[in-house]
């Protein structure tokens, strides 16, 4: 009798134990993600505020705007659209190559806004994660 209880014990610790790593296995691989996430986050915010940076620093004076600004570093790539240039009536350097891409508002206040579109992928050793961050943003220029 004494060698059944023995061996059931056994059995019930190592199905204890087994679950306890699985649960620690599936813990480690969330908190990866969770700070692959974030990273990919702080990038896309980073991208923006570059994207802006580059959009400030164009010279519009012929009529031409940017459409697509590309950033990258070593983890992640970023694709910037400018989908929209919201200006007003009395800018000084309007865009007007492509056609279509400025929208005209009527209020001084709001004059140099874009919607912008981002898309950040991971690339190089890190494009195995699925992550794929969208975001569409409003931004001042």
């Amino acid at each position: 009798m004494g060698l059944i209880q023995a061996v059931s014990i056994i059995l019930i610790v190592s199905f204890l134990l087994i679950v306890t790593l699985k649960q620690a296995s599936i813990t480690a691989v969330h908190t990866a993600d969770t700070y692959s996430q974030q990273r990919a986050e702080l990038f896309l915010q980073s991208a923006v505020e570059t994207a802006i940076l580059a959009i400030q620093s164009k010279n519009r004076s012929g009529g031409d705007c940017l459409q697509t600004i590309h950033v990258e570093d070593a983890q992640f790539d970023a694709n910037i659209r400018v989908l929209r240039y919201y200006l007003h009536a009395n800018e000084p350097n309007p865009c007007t190559n492509p056609a279509g891409i400025t929208k005209w508002i009527q209020t001084e206040e709001s004059n140099g806004m874009v919607l912008l579109e981002v898309i950040v992928t991971p690339r190089g050793k890190f494009s195995d994660q699925n992550l794929r961050l969208y975001r569409r943003t409003l931004q001042r220029i």
